[in-house]
């Protein structure tokens, strides 16, 4: 990988105040598909005049890594105003253009990142994503698990500096069972749903609906009772783990971190427009009940 240095001139420049600590390492993808936005062209806009008020550190493709600021300028990246991400980190954007390769782009990025650990004295536990600071869902492709290496690949790559990640592999998964065939060994009640009534209640009908759904995907082993006990937020925090949204403990406490996993994976669905706060009230509870009765694989 090339590595090359075009720094951003006084006249363009955009940072905050103060010399940035180096604690953190923040990750991000670009978000731009098109083609030719690669690290030469977002090294180029910063360079002569960045329309937005925003800076980062370094852009990484399958080719190069361009540096834009020294490693001790505080960029305007995180989205967290004068929080750790802004002043304390250096970023790393990720090129998602169609005309290059994610796969190596992912492991150029890796490969700075280990450089720069190397040099700033950064472990890779203050390896973070653009998330951490302000919530955004970034860097995307790696959270949903679209991009060639997912996040902890990511991460295990950044530490060994091997060309596929240690990361073991998940077990093969057992076959799939049926609620039908569920239901006739008596794994699961049976019981006939009609179209959940889209109120923002979270009541026993939703909790009932998510059961049967996560029953039959293997994510739920007790009875359909719409009893919102332990067992169906445990299901719950699995399921969102699962998916790449929700990455606590799974102890069947559903607070905030749990509930913005919910809301971030129904915005991406296009069912919640609402902010991202960790509460679980009637948009969330809507939008919620809407994804269930899309995804019906009710008895």
């Amino acid at each position: 990988m090339l590595i090359r240095k075009q720094l951003v001139p006084a006249a363009h420049r955009k940072v905050n105040r103060g010399v940035n600590p180096r604690t953190y390492i923040t990750i991000h993808e670009t978000g731009n598909t098109n083609k030719g936005a690669d690290a030469t062209a977002h090294g180029n806009l910063q360079a002569n005049g960045n329309s937005r008020q925003a800076s980062w550190h370094w852009t990484v493709d399958s080719d190069e890594a361009v540096q834009s600021y020294l490693h001790t300028d505080r960029c305007q990246h995180a989205g967290d105003g004068v929080g750790h991400g802004n002043q304390s980190s250096i970023a790393v954007e990720i090129c998602i253009n169609a005309d290059g390769d994610l796969r190596l782009a992912q492991r150029n990025a890796a490969e700075l990142v280990r450089k720069i650990m190397a040099e700033e004295g950064v472990p890779l536990s203050s390896v973070v994503q653009h998330n951490r600071w302000s919530g955004k869902d970034c860097p995307d492709l790696m959270r949903d698990g679209r991009a060639p290496y997912s996040w902890a690949q990511f991460l295990d790559l950044c530490r060994t500096g091997t060309t596929e990640p240690i990361t073991k592999p998940l077990p093969t998964p057992p076959p799939t069972v049926t609620v039908e065939e569920k239901v006739s060994a008596g794994e699961v009640a049976k019981k006939t749903y009609a179209v959940l009534r889209v109120d923002g209640n979270w009541g026993a009908l939703t909790t009932e609906a998510f059961q049967i759904l996560m029953a039959s995907i293997d994510r739920y082993s007790g009875w359909i009772d719409g009893d919102n006990g332990v067992l169906t937020r445990k299901a719950l925090q699995s399921w969102l783990t699962n998916l790449g949204y929700y990455t606590g403990l799974i102890d069947g406490v559903v607070g905030s971190m749990t509930v913005k996993a919910l809301q971030r994976f129904l915005a991406r669905k296009g069912l919640y427009a609402g902010r991202i706060d960790g509460r679980l009230g009637p948009l969330t509870v809507k939008a919620f009940q809407t994804y269930l009765n899309q995804q019906r694989t009710y008895l």
